[in-house]
């Protein structure tokens, strides 16, 4: 319903103009950026603030253990968290339809402890310790290659 402001005139001299601010009640979200073709429907999660991540040790041990379950890039959506801040479970189960999530480090997507596997809305879901973690330690190691095996066995 709009109002009539029309008494105004007999109230002030100046011009006066009116502006109908709207908010929108749905926020456009960005295009969600990951790396690969996801031919596979594999999700890897990480939360790298290294800006060069792609060229960084982590990146390549991350390519050592995807070797290592028979993945390239090509199979599987790699998503670093910190170029998708309003990223959420939701959106990505939406946008990549993912079989197997695997998270690299602290994360809210996931309650579950570091080497456990759920089932989460249809996929397969692992939550592991950081790649920088993972990569120092043997213990940590082991129990992610055990954890991999499971899901992808």
């Amino acid at each position: 319903m709009e109002q009539d402001y029309s008494f105004l005139k007999i109230l002030l001299n100046e011009d006066i103009y009116v502006i109908n601010e709207e908010k929108e009640s749905a926020i456009e979200e960005a295009t969600l950026k990951y790396y690969g073709e996801n031919k596979k429907h594999i999700t890897v999660i990480v939360e790298e603030v290294n800006p060069d991540f792609m060229r960084s040790v982590s990146f390549q041990f991350l390519n050592k253990i995807m070797e290592a379950v028979k993945l390239s890039q090509h199979e599987y959506a790699l998503i670093n968290l910190q170029e998708n801040k309003a990223c959420t479970l939701e959106r990505i189960m939406k946008e990549l339809a993912p079989n197997h999530i695997i998270i690299f480090g602290e994360s809210d997507f996931s309650n579950l402890d570091n080497y456990e596997i759920s089932e989460i809305e249809g996929s397969t879901m692992l939550q592991s310790d950081s790649l920088t973690d993972v990569q120092t330690d043997v213990e940590k190691k082991k129990a992610l290659w055990k954890a991999l095996q499971e899901v992808f066995s």
